[in-house]
C-alpha cells in the first residue's frame, strides 16, 4: 500500500481539508472582526501563525487517531482497542471542549487587559530622516508676524503626517527663533538631517515668500523657490511650498502614498473661516473667563466657520471641546448629557475630514473619558468603555509624542482612570505627563499657537492638585512657588480666573500655608460684583473663597472676622436660586463653632440648630448612614444647650446623636480626626460636664482610636503642635485622652 492510499484510507486528506476550510474562515473573521474590537494589527498575524502551527499538529493527530481506531497496532487486543476508543471519545467530549473554553477565557482576558498593559509603554520609533522647519523670518511689520509664524507651523503640521520622517516640534524650534546661527549649528542642536528656512514679506496686499530646503549631510541646498502672490492666496502658497518640500524629500525617502495624500490635506481654503477659527482659538488663552462665557463667545464663531467650510476639521474639533467647557459649571448634571454627546460627535466629525487632526484625536480621548467618569460611572459597561479610550490614548501619544496637548490629555486620562480602576500608579503617571506639558511649553510664548497658553494654564492648575491627591502637599506648594512666573507672566496671580485661583487657594489651605492662601483669596475678594459677572463667574463664585477665609480665621482664633465671612456667604446664598440648604447649613455650622469657641453658647446653639435643620432638609433623600453632617450639628446643639444651662433641651439632640452612632460607629480605616472631633468629642464634653466620667472616657477613647497612632506620633514630634492648624481637630482629643490615662 503506497503513502497516498494510506493517507486516503486514514482520512487524513478529509481531516486536513476540513481544517484548511475552518482555518480560512477563522482568518477571514479575524481580519474583519478584530479591527472592530480595537485589537492591534499584530493580532491578525498572530492568528495566521497559530493556524500554520496547527496544520502539522492536525496532520499528526489525524494519522495517529485513525491508526488506533482501525487497530493497526497489532500487539493491542480488541478490548484495548475498545478502551482506546472510549478514551478518545472522552477526550473529544470533555477534554477538548474544556481546553477550548479555558483558552477562550484566557484569550478574552488578554483582549481586555492588553490596552491597559501597553498604554504609555515606550515605543521608540525608527525614522528614515529628520527635519526641522525653522520659524520664517518676518521681513515686514510686527503686526504681520503671525503670517510668517502661521506658515511655519502649518508646514510643521503638514510634514508631521509623514510617518517615517521625524519633524522637530514647534516648541523645540521656537527656542531658536530670532537667533543667528549657522545651519550646521542649528542641525547639531536640533539633531536633524534637513532644515527648512525662509522669509515672508508683506506689502499691502502683496505677499512674497522665500523658502529653502537644506541637506545637512551633503551641505547643499536641495531646493529653493520664491513665491509672489496676493495675501488672500496664503493657503495656495502653503500648499505649493509643502508639496515642493515633500516632493524633494520623496526623492530621498520612501514616503507612502497615504502619507503623501495626508500632507496635501488642507485645514481650509476659506480665509474668513480661518480667521473665525483663529479668533475662537485665541479666546481660549484668556485666563480670567468662565467656561460658559467662553462657550457663549466662541461657539457662534466656530459654527459660522463650519457654515463657510463644512469640511473644516479644526473648527469641528475646537467646537466639540468648547461645548464641553459650557458644561463645567454643572459637571455631572444629567441636563448636560445631550451637550456631551454633541461635543463628542463634533470631535468624531473632525477626524472624518482629517484623521491626523491632533485636537480631534485628543478630544476623542478626553471627551469620552469625561463622559464616562462624570455621567456614565455607574453603568455596567464602564470598564469596556475605559478599554476603548485606553486604545485611543495609546494611539494619540504615539502619533504626537512631543505634543504638549497629547501629554495634557494623557494626564487627564490617567487621572480620571484612577476613578474607575483604583491604582496609585495612575496618579503618578498623570503627574509625569502634566509635568511634561510644562517642560515642553516653557517656551510657548515664542510660538503663535493660540492653544499653547491654555494648555500650559491647565497643567499649571492641575499639577498641584495631583501632588495634593497623592499626599505630597509640600511639593504642590513648591511647584506653585517655582512656576509662579508662568501663571500670569509677571510673577503674580492677578490675571487668573476664579476657578484657577480657588485651586491654588485649596492647595495652600490643605498644606497649611494660610498666609499664601489669603493672598490669593484677597485677589478674588477685591474683584467687584460687576467684574465677576462680566467674566462669567457670577457673584456666587466668591462663596468658596469666603468659606476658606472663614475657616482660616477660625483656626487663628479670629472669631469675629470668621463669623463675618460666613455671614457674607449666607447673604449670597440667601439670594441664590435652587437648593441652597447644604451650602447655608455648612455656613451656619461654622458660625456655630465660632460662637462656641467664644463661649457664647446661646448663639452657638441657635446656629447649630439652624445648621441641623437645613442639612437635614438637604440630606433627606440620602440613606440614614449618610446623615452625619446633620447629626454632628445636632450633637453640638445639645452640648451648647447644656453649657447654656438647659439640660432638658440638650437631651433629645444628644440621644439622637448617640442612637445614630450606635448604628453607624466611626471606623479607624475609614474616618479621620475631623470625624472624631465632630461626633465623639462633643459627647465626651457633654458627659464630662455632667460628671459621668465613664461615659466621657469611653467617647474620648473611641475618638483617640480614630485619630490613629501615626497622626498622634506626628503631633507629639511637631515643634508647633499646640498651634499648628494640622492638629486643630485632634490636639484637644489627644491631650484629654492622655490626661485621663494619668488620672
Amino acid at each position: 500500500m503506497n503513502l497516498f492510499q494510506e493517507l486516503k484510507r486514514r482520512k487524513v486528506f478529509k481531516t486536513v481539508g476540513v481544517y484548511a476550510a475552518a482555518a480560512l474562515i477563522i482568518i477571514q473573521v479575524a481580519d474583519i472582526v478584530f479591527p472592530r474590537l480595537l485589537l492591534p494589527d499584530w493580532t491578525v498575524t498572530f492568528v495566521i501563525v497559530l493556524v500554520i502551527i496547527g496544520f502539522p499538529i492536525t496532520f499528526f493527530l489525524s494519522w495517529n487517531y485513525d491508526l488506533k481506531k482501525e487497530g493497526f497496532i497489532h500487539d493491542k487486543s480488541d478490548v484495548e482497542g475498545l478502551a482506546t476508543d472510549k478514551r478518545w471519545s472522552l477526550t473529544k467530549k470533555i477534554i477538548f471542549p474544556v481546553t477550548g473554553f479555558i483558552l477562550m477565557i484566557i484569550g478574552g482576558l488578554f483582549w481586555f487587559v492588553y490596552p491597559f498593559l501597553t498604554i504609555g509603554m515606550s515605543h521608540d520609533r525608527e525614522y528614515d530622516a529628520s527635519i526641522a522647519i525653522l520659524y520664517m523670518e518676518n521681513m515686514s511689520s510686527d503686526e504681520n508676524s503671525y503670517f510668517a509664524d502661521g506658515l511655519t507651523e502649518e508646514l510643521i503640521n503638514r510634514l508631521s503626517r509623514i510617518q517615517n520622517l521625524k519633524v522637530t516640534p514647534r516648541t523645540d524650534v521656537a527656542v531658536f527663533k530670532n537667533k543667528s546661527l549657522s545651519l550646521n549649528k542649528f542641525a547639531e542642536k536640533l539633531n536633524v538631517n534637513y532644515i527648512v528656512e525662509g522669509s515672508v514679506r508683506i506689502a499691502g496686499d502683496d505677499l512674497r515668500v522665500n523658502v529653502q530646503l537644506f541637506d545637512i549631510a551633503q551641505e547643499n541646498t536641495v531646493w529653493s523657490d520664491s513665491y509672489n502672490n496676493k495675501l488672500k492666496d496664503i493657503f495656495s502658497v502653503q500648499d505649493e511650498i509643502a508639496s515642493s518640500i515633500v516632493s524633494k524629500l520623496n526623492e530621498k525617502l520612501t514616503i507612502s502614498s497615504s502619507d503623501l495624500i495626508a500632507t496635501n490635506r488642507k485645514t481650509t481654503d476659506n480665509l474668513k473661516a480661518y480667521n473665525l477659527y483663529s479668533q475662537a482659538a485665541l479666546s481660549m488663552s484668556e485666563t480670567n473667563i468662565d467656561g460658559s462665557l467662553l462657550a457663549k463667545r466662541t461657539i457662534p464663531l466656530l459654527e459660522e466657520a463650519i457654515e463657510l467650510d463644512s469640511t473644516y476639521a479644526d473648527a469641528y474639533a475646537l467646537l466639540g471641546l468648547i461645548q464641553f467647557f459650557s458644561t463645567t459649571n454643572k459637571m455631572g448634571d444629567s441636563s448636560n448629557i445631550s451637550v456631551m454627546e454633541e461635543s463628542i460627535l463634533n470631535a468624531e466629525t473632525s477626524l472624518l475630514y482629517d484623521p491626523d487632526n491632533e485636537l480631534g484625536n485628543a478630544s476623542m480621548v478626553f471627551l469620552p473619558m469625561m463622559r464616562l467618569t462624570q455621567y456614565d460611572y455607574y453603568k455596567d459597561n464602564k470598564f469596556f468603555k475605559a478599554r476603548n479610550i485606553a486604545i485611543k490614548a495609546d494611539k494619540l501619544i504615539n502619533k504626537f509624542p512631543d505634543s504638549p496637548l497629547s501629554h495634557l490629555i494623557m494626564g487627564y486620562f490617567y487621572w480620571n482612570r484612577n476613578k474607575i480602576i483604583k491604582d496609585d500608579n495612575n496618579s503618578i503617571l498623570a503627574l509625569e505627563h502634566m509635568l511634561k506639558v510644562i517642560e515642553i511649553t516653557k517656551n510657548q510664548a515664542l510660538t503663535k499657537d493660540p492653544l499653547h497658553k491654555p494648555i500650559l494654564d491647565q497643567a499649571l492648575q492641575d499639577v498641584p492638585s495631583i501632588y495634593t491627591e497623592i499626599g505630597q502637599g509640600e511639593n504642590a506648594v513648591k511647584f506653585i512657588s517655582n512656576n509662579k512666573k508662568y501663571y500670569c507672566g509677571d510673577g503674580t496671580f492677578e490675571c487668573l480666573g476664579v476657578w484657577t485661583l480657588n485651586q491654588i487657594i485649596t492647595t495652600f489651605y490643605q498644606s497649611y500655608y494660610y498666609k499664601e492662601a489669603l493672598e490669593a483669596i484677597n485677589i478674588i475678594l477685591a474683584r467687584t460684583d460687576e467684574e465677576l459677572i462680566n467674566t462669567g463667574h457670577g457673584i456666587q463664585s466668591k462663596t468658596t473663597t469666603l468659606f476658606m477665609s472663614g475657616l482660616i480665621h477660625m483656626k487663628w482664633d479670629n472669631y469675629d472676622q470668621s463669623i463675618n465671612y460666613f455671614n457674607k456667604n449666607l447673604d449670597i446664598w440667601g439670594k441664590g436660586e435652587g437648593n441652597t440648604y447644604c451650602r447655608r447649613g455648612s455656613n451656619y455650622s461654622k458660625i456655630g463653632f465660632n460662637y462656641f469657641y467664644k463661649k457664647d453658647f446661646p448663639n452657638a446653639s441657635s446656629n447649630f440648630n439652624n445648621a441641623y435643620n437645613l442639612l437635614a432638609q438637604c440630606l433627606k433623600d440620602n440613606d440614614e448612614e449618610d446623615q452625619s453632617r446633620a447629626i454632628f450639628n445636632y450633637i453640638w446643639n445639645g452640648l451648647s444647650e447644656l453649657l447654656n444651662g438647659s439640660l432638658d433641651n440638650s437631651k433629645t439632640p444628644i440621644n439622637t446623636g448617640e442612637l445614630w452612632l450606635q448604628s453607624f460607629p466611626l471606623k479607624p480605616d475609614i474616618n479621620e480626626d475631623f470625624d472624631a472631633y465632630l461626633l465623639y468629642w462633643p459627647l465626651h464634653l457633654y458627659y464630662k460636664n455632667l460628671n459621668q466620667i465613664d461615659k466621657a472616657n469611653n467617647y474620648i477613647k473611641m475618638a483617640y482610636k480614630i485619630i490613629g497612632m501615626e497622626k498622634i506620633e506626628k503631633y507629639h514630634q511637631h515643634p508647633e503642635k499646640d498651634t499648628h492648624p494640622e492638629f486643630f481637630y485632634c490636639r484637644d482629643i489627644i491631650k484629654a485622652y492622655e490626661t485621663s490615662l494619668k488620672h
